[in-house]
């Protein structure tokens, strides 16, 4: 092995890749978590040595390039008035807003700390870890437990599908569960069931200390039902995940809105505006 006291041993790595010559065979085999986290960890090597702006249009560039490589060679026939994605990256956009919308890449109104400790997860992490950070998942949780039934869903699930990350899915009567893979927080429509938030939290919300919020097992439906939901999530995630209580107008909620990738904010346009933008310079890099 060629070992030596001054020298590790090396042992011989032999890996097996599939191979093709057909470009879209490349992009059914595409994995969206490993190129988002490519890109990521890319951009966040880049910050402080570049502008965020720079680091903002080259995100976008890679995401057109890879647009137009499929439409010109996999998807030539179609329409030009339509955008085609390929299936393996159908959310690939998404995730590029959420990319150029996070902490790592807007400007300064974003807290060094805050900035910092994106780019300690964003280096450090894995593919599995890293694209929350820039598309976080909200769950509707009033739809689950002693509301499954008439929601259509079985009695028994934790946690709804996801919901797509707009304020137009907060509703005033629900509350939900949105976390990044690090941190979470229980937002509680004003218009909430209040005997399910007091279930909850064993206290109106009014009477809770956000800052000494715990969520504890109290036995009531609700409460089971909350509790298994968050617990679902630290076990896929493999992470505990401090959750944070989160009502109406709390100073917090900037946190909760600041998620919402697909709103129209100041960090970003609006998911469909996004789309729109990415079809025409896909459509100009044809002229």
């Amino acid at each position: 092995l060629g070992a030596t006291c001054h020298m590790p041993v090396r042992a011989p790595a032999h890996a097996s890749l599939p191979v093709t010559e057909v470009l879209g065979n490349l992009y059914r085999g595409a994995d969206l978590e490993t190129q988002t986290a490519f890109m990521i960890k890319d951009a966040a090597r880049s910050v402080g040595s570049k502008p965020f702006k720079t680091l903002r249009e080259k995100c976008v560039e890679r995401t057109v390039e890879i647009l137009f490589a499929y439409r010109k060679f996999c998807a030539s026939s179609s329409s030009s008035g339509q955008l085609i994605l390929p299936e393996a990256l159908k959310l690939s956009p998404l995730y590029t807003l959420g990319l150029i919308k996070s902490p790592g890449l807007r400007g300064s109104e974003v807290l060094a700390d805050e900035r910092a400790a994106w780019l300690v997860r964003a280096l450090t992490g894995g593919a599995a870890t890293v694209a929350p950070l820039v598309y976080p998942c909200l769950y509707a949780l009033h739809t689950v437990g002693p509301a499954a039934e008439e929601n259509g869903l079985p009695a028994d699930i934790p946690l709804p599908n996801p919901s797509t990350l707009s304020s137009e899915h907060l509703v005033p009567g629900g509350f939900f569960l949105i976390e990044d893979g690090q941190s979470a927080y229980l937002w509680l429509g004003a218009q909430a069931d209040p005997a399910a938030i007091n279930d909850v939290l064993g206290a109106p919300p009014g009477q809770v200390d956000p800052q000494q919020f715990s969520l504890q097992r109290l036995g009531g439906p609700w409460s089971e039902a909350v509790n298994r939901a968050v617990n679902e999530v630290r076990r896929r995630r493999c992470n505990y995940l401090r959750l944070r209580l989160v009502r109406r107008g709390d100073a917090l909620e900037r946190a909760v809105f600041s998620m919402l990738v697909d709103d129209r904010s100041g960090s970003g346009m609006s998911y469909v505006e996004w789309l729109c933008s990415l079809h025409r310079s896909i459509i100009a890099k044809y002229s």
